[in-house]
């Protein structure tokens, strides 16, 4: 094995140790301002409250330490606060062994 092999396997190594989640977002319509209020998650088919307004689809991902409902959740409150939403709906959470997923649509007064 070469010296490259072994940094390389290094690196993959303490990627799984260490824990990161990452989010993103696709928007269908126009963000309200930042918000530090508590979201609320609807999963599956929970019905939204009336009156409110979808902004985009959010997604957060989980790696390593990371990959669990907890911190893909976390992800999802963060990133729907800074679009300006109260509510992300139909979520739906995928879960692996060193990455777990979950998407839902963020919606907004």
């Amino acid at each position: 094995m070469n010296a490259k092999s072994v940094v390389f396997f290094a690196y993959c190594l303490l990627l799984i140790a260490c824990g990161t989640t990452t989010t993103h977002s696709v928007l269908t319509a126009a963000p309200g301002a930042p918000r530090l209020g508590e979201v609320q998650i609807l999963m599956g088919d929970d019905a939204p409250p009336p009156g409110l307004t979808e902004v985009g689809i959010v997604q957060a991902i989980g790696h390593g330490t990371n990959a669990d409902l907890e911190h893909v959740v976390s992800g999802l409150k963060e990133k729907a606060r800074e679009l300006g939403c109260t509510v992300v709906a139909k979520v739906k959470v995928d879960q692996g062994s060193s990455t777990a997923s979950g998407t839902g649509i963020c919606l907004r007064p």
